[in-house]
């Protein structure tokens, strides 16, 4: 039978061994958040030429975005495409929106598409474009639109990310919808389901805003 030294040296070492556990658990969810992180290179707006020409014409540019679901959940991309944020800026009709997956992402899509070789972090095997729906004369009618400008990052080992920026972008009172439809360009077929999709516009949302920053407006005012 252990004796209570034995027994109270035993119970030190479990506490011990419950507390690492928990840090190292924590440490780790801190790991994954930093690395969910978007790139400082990508952050904020990118300021190309029709922001500019917008921002001297109005004095001011609108920052629209709404809070709904920013991750995949529907099968048969649940859980693997992001878009953390996004902005809709009516004075220049443009959406910027950051485009995110990790690693794992990259093995589910090789399993589901059965691909030859496995895919990799410097592929580039998605096409997302945005679907703005409109209701005229009580039809609704589609709008494909696609990235004038793409952006990379490989900062991240976790993850990849893409700033796209998206011109022709007109919201109003006849819009239904505003989609992002995430397809494998090794099954690129518009006429069929998108793989992933996230709704970026609902109507029955309201908009939220946010400020341009002391930096942007400088950047903007080149």
């Amino acid at each position: 039978m252990p004796s209570y030294r034995t027994a109270h040296r035993i119970g030190r070492i479990l506490r011990f061994s419950a507390v690492t556990l928990v840090y190292a658990v924590c440490l780790l969810l801190l790991l994954r958040m930093c690395s969910a992180r978007t790139p400082s290179a990508l952050r904020g707006i990118d300021p190309n030429d029709r922001l500019k020409d917008a921002y001297r014409e109005s004095e001011t540019l609108t920052l629209l975005y709404q809070n709904g679901d920013s991750i995949t959940r529907a099968e048969p991309s649940k859980g693997y495409f992001a878009i953390p944020e996004y902005v809709y800026i009516p004075e220049a009709k443009q959406v910027q929106l950051i485009f995110r997956y990790n690693n794992s992402t990259l093995a589910h899509v090789t399993e589901d598409y059965k691909t030859e070789e496995p895919l990799s972090r410097e592929d580039d095997p998605f096409d997302l474009t945005l679907v703005l729906k409109k209701a005229i004369d009580g039809e609704e009618q589609e709008i494909r639109l696609h990235a004038a400008k793409t952006e990379k990052s490989l900062a991240k080992r976790l993850y990849t990310f893409y700033r796209l920026t998206f011109d022709g972008v007109a919201i109003d009172e006849d819009t239904t919808g505003l989609f992002a439809d995430i397809y494998y360009k090794g099954d690129l077929d518009y006429d069929k389901s998108a793989y992933g999709t996230l709704c970026l516009y609902d109507p029955a949302e309201a908009w939220l805003s946010k400020n341009l920053s002391g930096a942007q407006k400088r950047a903007l005012s080149k």
